[in-house]
């Protein structure tokens, strides 16, 4: 990722702190300045941990991307240091990206999805399945 916007919002998550929970609806991508982030999926044994994301990385884009809810959570492992990329920012710089890359992106989103539903059995399908619309 490029330098850091100026304008975007920088927030510290102490050790422990949750940044956001499996399911929720996803508004915000971040950037990890400095620290280090658990991503952690709901198992039947407890959390199991995807990975973790350190200064230079960023998560929770690809519920910016889909518009689904979030597939894991993330939690600061140690006292981190964030910004905030909020979603119509997201979305500005996708729109302005080469199409084949915003597809590409989007399939790379879909496909992740689908293996970790595939992965972690039907409790997570259903998790992770796209809300139906309502009218």
């Amino acid at each position: 990722m490029a330098a850091p916007d100026p304008v975007f919002e920088r927030r510290t998550f102490r050790a422990g702190q949750v940044v956001f929970a499996e399911g929720e609806a996803g508004h915000t991508m971040y950037y990890v300045e400095r620290g280090r982030i658990a991503i952690l999926r709901a198992g039947g044994g407890g959390p199991v941990l995807l990975g973790h994301v350190e200064a230079g990385g960023v998560f929770g884009e690809m519920a910016l991307v889909d518009s689904r809810p979030r597939m894991a959570s993330a939690v600061a492992e140690t006292e981190s240091v964030v910004l905030l990329v909020p979603e119509r920012r997201f979305r500005e710089k996708l729109a302005a990206a080469d199409p084949f890359i915003a597809g590409l992106v989007r399939m790379l989103t879909l496909n992740i999805r689908d293996m970790a539903a595939r992965f972690a059995g039907p409790e997570a399908a259903r998790a992770t399945a796209k809300p139906e619309r309502r009218e």
